[in-house]
Protein backbone atom coordinates (compact mmCIF):
# COMPACT_ATOMS: atom_id res chain seq x y z
CA UNK A 1 0.00 0.00 0.00
CA UNK A 2 1.18 3.61 -0.73
CA UNK A 3 0.31 6.82 0.59
CA UNK A 4 0.40 9.77 -1.40
CA UNK A 5 1.04 12.69 1.01
CA UNK A 6 1.34 16.31 -1.75
CA UNK A 7 -0.10 18.99 0.87
CA UNK A 8 -0.44 18.22 4.87
CA UNK A 9 -3.45 16.21 5.83
CA UNK A 10 -4.28 15.00 2.03
CA UNK A 11 -3.51 11.25 1.64
CA UNK A 12 -4.41 8.81 -0.69
CA UNK A 13 -3.69 5.10 -0.69
CA UNK A 14 -1.59 3.96 -3.50
CA UNK A 15 -1.66 0.42 -4.57
CA UNK A 16 2.07 -0.61 -6.34
CA UNK A 17 3.87 0.78 -9.16
CA UNK A 18 5.00 0.29 -12.62
CA UNK A 19 8.26 1.24 -14.70
CA UNK A 20 8.46 3.66 -17.70
CA UNK A 21 11.53 4.66 -19.26
CA UNK A 22 11.32 8.40 -17.53
CA UNK A 23 9.70 7.70 -14.68
CA UNK A 24 7.83 5.18 -11.57
CA UNK A 25 4.26 4.99 -12.35
CA UNK A 26 2.42 4.68 -9.05
CA UNK A 27 -0.91 3.54 -9.11
CA UNK A 28 -3.49 5.45 -7.27
CA UNK A 29 -6.92 4.61 -6.42
CA UNK A 30 -8.05 4.28 -10.31
CA UNK A 31 -5.71 4.81 -11.85
CA UNK A 32 -1.16 4.93 -12.27
CA UNK A 33 0.40 8.55 -11.45
CA UNK A 34 3.20 9.14 -12.93
CA UNK A 35 6.22 10.34 -10.62
CA UNK A 36 9.43 11.49 -12.99
CA UNK A 37 12.76 10.22 -11.84
CA UNK A 38 13.82 14.06 -12.40
CA UNK A 39 11.75 15.27 -9.55
CA UNK A 40 12.61 12.34 -6.78
CA UNK A 41 15.34 13.82 -4.45
CA UNK A 42 15.68 11.15 -2.21
CA UNK A 43 13.91 8.04 -1.20
CA UNK A 44 14.21 7.86 3.58
CA UNK A 45 13.45 4.33 4.87
CA UNK A 46 11.19 3.98 7.84
CA UNK A 47 10.52 1.09 9.21
CA UNK A 48 8.29 -1.01 6.46
CA UNK A 49 7.67 2.20 4.66
CA UNK A 50 9.85 4.31 2.22
CA UNK A 51 9.28 8.03 2.13
CA UNK A 52 9.82 9.45 -1.96
CA UNK A 53 10.99 13.14 -0.97
CA UNK A 54 9.92 15.23 -4.40
CA UNK A 55 11.36 18.27 -5.73
CA UNK A 56 7.86 20.22 -5.14
CA UNK A 57 8.38 19.70 -1.43
CA UNK A 58 5.43 16.74 -1.69
CA UNK A 59 5.87 12.92 -0.37
CA UNK A 60 5.15 9.80 -1.18
CA UNK A 61 4.81 7.15 0.97
CA UNK A 62 5.18 3.25 -0.13
CA UNK A 63 4.52 0.51 2.21
CA UNK A 64 7.90 -1.33 1.22
CA UNK A 65 11.19 -1.77 2.51
CA UNK A 66 13.97 0.33 1.18
CA UNK A 67 15.39 -2.90 -0.24
CA UNK A 68 12.74 -3.46 -2.64
CA UNK A 69 12.34 0.29 -3.87
CA UNK A 70 16.15 -0.04 -4.45
CA UNK A 71 15.21 -2.53 -6.90
CA UNK A 72 12.68 -0.63 -8.88
CA UNK A 73 14.70 2.34 -9.34
CA UNK A 74 17.10 2.38 -12.25
CA UNK A 75 21.00 3.09 -11.48
CA UNK A 76 21.18 5.38 -14.08
CA UNK A 77 19.58 7.85 -11.63
CA UNK A 78 19.37 6.54 -7.97
CA UNK A 79 22.44 5.31 -5.28
CA UNK A 80 21.59 3.96 -2.65
CA UNK A 81 24.01 5.70 0.12
CA UNK A 82 23.43 4.03 3.37
CA UNK A 83 21.36 1.47 4.66
CA UNK A 84 18.34 4.26 5.05
CA UNK A 85 19.19 5.81 2.03
CA UNK A 86 18.79 6.74 -1.32
CA UNK A 87 19.33 9.75 -3.96
CA UNK A 88 19.03 11.00 -7.09
CA UNK A 89 22.88 11.28 -8.05
CA UNK A 90 21.99 13.82 -10.70
CA UNK A 91 20.69 15.92 -7.57
CA UNK A 92 24.00 15.21 -5.79
CA UNK A 93 25.43 19.07 -5.55
CA UNK A 94 28.22 18.58 -2.61
CA UNK A 95 30.60 15.84 -1.33
CA UNK A 96 32.74 15.85 1.74
CA UNK A 97 34.07 12.09 1.85
CA UNK A 98 31.62 10.52 4.36
CA UNK A 99 28.73 12.40 3.27
CA UNK A 100 26.67 13.74 0.31
CA UNK A 101 24.79 16.53 0.11
CA UNK A 102 20.76 16.89 -2.28
CA UNK A 103 19.39 20.02 -1.80
CA UNK A 104 20.12 21.19 1.58
CA UNK A 105 19.86 17.91 3.19
CA UNK A 106 23.73 15.47 4.20
CA UNK A 107 23.17 12.18 3.52
CA UNK A 108 25.82 9.81 5.53
CA UNK A 109 27.75 7.64 2.97
CA UNK A 110 27.82 3.82 4.59
CA UNK A 111 31.34 2.02 4.24
CA UNK A 112 29.40 -0.64 1.98
CA UNK A 113 28.18 1.79 -0.42
CA UNK A 114 31.17 4.12 -1.08
CA UNK A 115 32.67 2.20 -4.06
CA UNK A 116 29.25 2.39 -5.67
CA UNK A 117 28.61 5.99 -4.49
CA UNK A 118 31.92 7.47 -5.74
CA UNK A 119 31.23 5.25 -9.32
CA UNK A 120 28.74 7.99 -9.69
CA UNK A 121 30.76 11.26 -9.07
CA UNK A 122 32.94 13.03 -11.15
CA UNK A 123 35.50 13.64 -8.52
CA UNK A 124 38.06 16.30 -9.58
CA UNK A 125 41.30 16.61 -7.28
CA UNK A 126 43.43 19.26 -6.13
CA UNK A 127 46.73 19.27 -5.91
CA UNK A 128 48.94 21.15 -3.90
Amino acid sequence: MFMENNKPGDTTPLESFRHDSDGILIRGNDYYEMCFYTEILHVEASGSYSIFYLRNGSKLIAARRLAVVDQKLPESHFVRVHRSFIVNWHCINAYTGTTVRVGDKWFPIGDCYRKKVLDCLNILDTLN
